[in-house]
């Protein structure tokens, strides 16, 4: 493994960005919670609006942090390495 590229299958580095894009999605989570809650207070549209105009940054921070998740799991088991300049699952 190259110095260079050891920062892709440390662990803590993992849990650091893991934690990072779950705290994004919370905070995108209570953003919702709250238009879900305060729902009286918006026009039909403007739910809808505000809704649809926040879903897509949701969906991505979701993603993001479910991938963070299958990647440090991934570190953890060992599954991951690097080959050549760039990190390989290892094959099963």
């Amino acid at each position: 493994m190259t110095d260079g590229h050891q920062w892709l299958l440390n662990l803590e580095t993992a849990q650091q960005e893991c934690q990072e894009c779950f705290a994004k999605w919370q905070t995108l989570t209570i953003r919702m919670l709250k238009m879900v809650e305060d729902h009286e207070e918006y026009a039909p549209d403007a739910f809808k609006a505000s809704v649809l105009e926040l879903l897509p940054e949701y969906v991505r921070a979701a993603n993001a942090a479910v991938a963070r998740l299958q990647i440090m799991a991934q570190i953890k088991c060992g599954e991951m390495r690097i080959h050549g300049d760039k990190p390989e699952e290892s094959g099963n």
